[in-house]
This record gives C-alpha cells, sequence and structure tokens, in this order.
C-alpha cells in the first residue's frame, strides 16, 4: 500500500481515519495518473483535445467506481464486526444464563442436604 501512496509512512497512515485514507490514496492515484496523462500528452500532442478529454473522464469514473467499491468493503467489514460483536454478546448471554442455572441447582441440592 506504501508503495501505491508515495513517501507517506505507515505511522502516519495508521492515525489515519478511513475516509481520509481513502482520499488520500485516490488523490494518489489522480495526481500519478495526471503526472502520467501529461507525460503521454507531449508525446501524443497530435491527439485531439476530445480524446484527452474522453479519457481523463473515463480514468476518473475508473476512480470513483474504485472508491465506491472501497467504502462498500469497509460497510461489509463493518457489518461483519457487528455479527461478530452480536454473536459474542448472545454467548455471554448464554454462559451467564448457565451459571445462573448451575448456581441454582446448588442452592437446590444445598437445600435438600440440609431437609436431611
Amino acid at each position: 500500500m506504501a508503495a501505491q501512496i508515495g513517501a507517506v509512512d505507515d505511522e502516519k497512515i495508521a492515525t489515519m481515519d478511513r475516509t481520509a485514507l481513502m482520499g488520500f490514496v485516490v488523490q494518489s492515484r489522480v495526481d500519478r495518473k495526471e503526472a502520467e496523462e501529461m507525460a503521454a500528452s507531449r508525446k501524443k500532442s497530435e491527439r485531439p483535445d476530445t480524446a484527452r478529454e474522453l479519457e481523463i473522464q473515463l480514468e476518473m469514473k475508473k476512480v470513483e467506481m474504485e472508491t465506491k467499491k472501497m467504502e462498500m468493503e469497509v460497510k461489509k467489514m463493518e457489518m461483519e464486526a457487528k455479527k461478530v460483536e452480536m454473536e459474542t454478546k448472545k454467548m455471554d448471554v448464554e454462559l451467564e444464563a448457565k451459571k445462573m442455572e448451575t448456581k441454582k441447582i446448588e442452592v437446590d441440592m444445598d437445600i435438600e442436604l440440609k431437609k436431611i
């Protein structure tokens, strides 16, 4: 990932929130693509402006689609995390119920032993 976003160190990436990180990745890709396009335009100056404009629009659409895909992946991961959290809470409640049932059995046994 660091190769894609340039000279940003891992600590800075770790402290960025998801939205800022996604924006940073997208901007770095756009910047890189713009630099590549400028170099290509120097080589192919005979190309009509409309072709370059369409090429830029296509690249922007690709970046937009990739951003949406990344956002969907983030949402999927968040949903999976919530599912795991809910399952953990369910297991905690079940464990607590079993502990209470065990305690009740112990109390009942104590009462029965006192009767004897």
